[in-house]
């Protein structure tokens, strides 16, 4: 397949980066960039829902809720919690 887009002149060299009919491919393995993919107030706000909703659905399951029904109360406190945590812990 290389060999014929070389032929046809729709890649200019064998070696990265990969040029192919004016699109460029990076074929690095380096990070592109910095930022991390959250924020750590996202991060925290999700771990706290997470612990939340996970707290509320082993409490609902001790109690005597059937698994599917500890799963939506655990589901439904993540979603409380998540808005909840989200207005306490602003933006700096």
């Amino acid at each position: 397949m290389r060999r014929k887009l070389l032929r046809e002149g729709k890649l200019s060299s064998p070696v990265s980066p990969l040029v192919w009919e004016g699109v460029v491919a990076d074929l690095s393995t380096e990070p592109r960039g910095t930022e991390p993919l959250l924020s750590v107030r996202a991060a925290v706000v999700l771990l706290l829902a997470l612990l939340t909703g996970l707290a509320a659905g082993v409490l609902a399951h001790l109690s005597g809720h059937p698994p599917a029904a500890a799963v939506l109360v655990g589901g439904a406190a993540a979603g409380g919690a998540m808005m909840l945590f989200h207005s306490i812990i602003g933006p700096r």
